[in-house]
């Protein structure tokens, strides 16, 4: 028995409950008839990314070129800042003069 297109192995959607709406089937022929293919970006639709958005995009790439935590520095770190090693004027201002330019005081 042949069912031509009836049942789910048909692909070709069929009446008013094809998905399309009577006004997108109205817009698209006016736009035919009109002598060209509907364009979609006639929608008016549009996207804004946030200043926020964009700024820990640019972060987070950034974070993700950086090379990995080494425990080894962390702990030798933590060693001489437990010695007192930073409460020495010239390493506090050495430290301070490496850590400023990435220091945002505006923001």
């Amino acid at each position: 028995m042949a069912t031509n297109g009836i049942g789910p192995l048909s692909s070709q959607p069929h009446g008013p409950q094809s998905g399309v709406s009577s006004a997108d089937r109205a817009e698209r022929a006016a736009a035919e008839g009109a002598g060209g293919a509907l364009d979609a970006r006639s929608s008016g639709d549009r996207v804004e990314v946030s200043s926020e958005a964009k700024a820990l995009a640019q972060a987070t790439t950034e974070a993700e070129q950086l090379e990995e935590v080494r425990p080894e520095v962390v702990e030798a770190a933590k060693r001489m800042l437990a010695s007192g090693f930073y409460n020495d004027r010239g390493v506090l201002e050495s430290t301070a003069g490496e850590v400023a330019p990435f220091v945002d005081l505006d923001g």
